[in-house]
């Protein structure tokens, strides 16, 4: 009996073929991934408070879902900067609320009595002026991550030292990581 005469084993083994191209392909990326990951320049030391405003996600990184660990993980050790340590360093150290249009002073009304909370903050700008958070952060011992896609600003934001954590990205509207330019 030859395999031919066997369309179900036929179908069966066509199909474990095309499995393994499949996850072959996918263990080349996963591969990758993981490489890129793990491969640190050698001018990005843990101790370097700036490291983190100079990493991009590199361009052949692939479109990763946003539940994939691998992404997941390379944004948690290579991204996110912690909460800095020390005196903040504001250009305004007196002022008590820095948000534009005092959106800190009614926010804090109508959260009386929640201390020790936790903020997002979308377009944190400079972490200092027009910020909702601040406040929170210094007065009423609230931490938080600061999100900021220009550079430049992301740049100013961790010199001010904020006591939360921060990334220099954006959010997206699809559910994978992708690269943008940022005008």
């Amino acid at each position: 009996m030859r395999i031919t005469d066997r369309p179900v084993v036929t179908g069966a083994l066509i199909g474990i073929l095309v499995l393994l191209f499949y996850f072959s392909k996918e263990m080349k990326m996963m591969e990758k991934s993981i490489s890129l990951l793990t491969s640190k320049d050698s001018n990005q030391g843990a101790d370097d408070p700036t490291a983190a405003s100079e990493l991009r996600v590199p361009e052949e990184f692939p479109h990763l879902s946003a539940q994939d660990p691998v992404l997941r993980e390379y944004v948690k050790r290579r991204l996110i900067q912690p909460p800095a340590v020390g005196d903040y360093n504001l250009s305004k150290p007196d002022r008590e609320h820095f948000s534009q249009y005092t959106q800190s002073q009614v926010a804090s009304k109508l959260l009386e009595g929640l201390d020790k909370g936790f903020f997002l903050e979308a377009g944190a700008l400079d972490g200092e002026d027009k910020s909702n958070t601040l406040y929170f952060e210094r007065e009423r011992s609230w931490t938080g991550l600061l999100v900021e896609p220009d550079p430049s600003l992301y740049e100013t934001l961790v010199s001010k030292k904020r006591k939360a954590f921060s990334i220099n990205a954006a959010f997206s509207l699809s559910n994978s990581s992708d690269l943008v330019s940022f005008v």
